[in-house]
């Protein structure tokens, strides 16, 4: 088990070094514990073992990331990755249950059950992650949220398939090369397209599962 406990010297910023380092050794116990579930032995050791570092870490870190926003952002990210880790274990991601049905919930409601923090819905990451889905992150996430298992997939897509930056440059405006081509596929499919004109309203149809009606003005 990682210690937590910060035994740098005196002075802020050997301390945080010091805790950053015993984090990272948090990270590498929690992927060790997600080694030993994948075998479907010792999940439940491996949960109560997040659990414990989660606590130790939290327990650490509460008052001094609170004035130090680099080491926040390095404790928020820890805490998501280690209540993420703690969640597909206890409910059996890796073992045989679909990553779909996680979906039924929320991620930062999610990973809060897991462990992580309060106030890590703030972590910049998130932010962007619930931002790129035009998603709430606020109190209506529960019926306008990201799914966790959606997330997941996701995150797990940018951190670990990604290929010399998370994010590129487009060589060309996106006028150019995408929504221009978008346009001549869909003009090839039949789709019809009524320039200048505006979207002012979305009818559902009775059993409230598809858009019966679209009321559209012109500019």
């Amino acid at each position: 088990m990682v210690n937590l406990s910060p035994q740098a010297p005196s002075g802020g910023t050997a301390v945080a070094a010091g805790l950053r380092h015993a984090m990272l050794g948090a990270v590498l116990e929690a992927t060790a514990q997600v080694r030993r579930g994948l075998d479907r032995s010792g999940v439940a050791s491996s949960v109560a073992a997040l659990d414990r570092a989660l606590a130790a870490a939290n327990e650490a870190l509460r008052d001094m990331a609170e004035e130090d926003p680099d080491l926040l952002r390095t404790w928020h990210l820890v805490a998501v990755l280690m209540s993420a880790a703690r969640g597909m274990l206890a409910d059996g991601i890796f073992s045989g249950r679909s990553i779909r049905e996680l979906n039924d919930e929320d991620f930062l409601d999610w990973i809060g059950r897991h462990g992580a923090p309060a106030g890590v819905e703030n972590f910049a990451f998130l932010r962007g992650l619930y931002d790129l889905a035009f998603a709430d992150a606020g109190p209506k996430r529960a019926a306008g949220g990201v799914g966790a298992g959606i997330a997941i997939f996701l995150t797990s897509k940018m951190f670990v398939e990604y290929r010399g930056a998370i994010f590129w440059k487009m060589a060309a405006g996106m006028g150019d090369i995408v929504f221009a081509p978008l346009y001549q596929a869909l003009r090839q499919r039949g789709v019809e397209f009524e320039f200048f004109h505006r979207v002012d309203g979305l009818h559902l149809s009775d059993d409230g599962l598809a858009i019966d009606a679209v009321t559209v003005g012109r500019q």
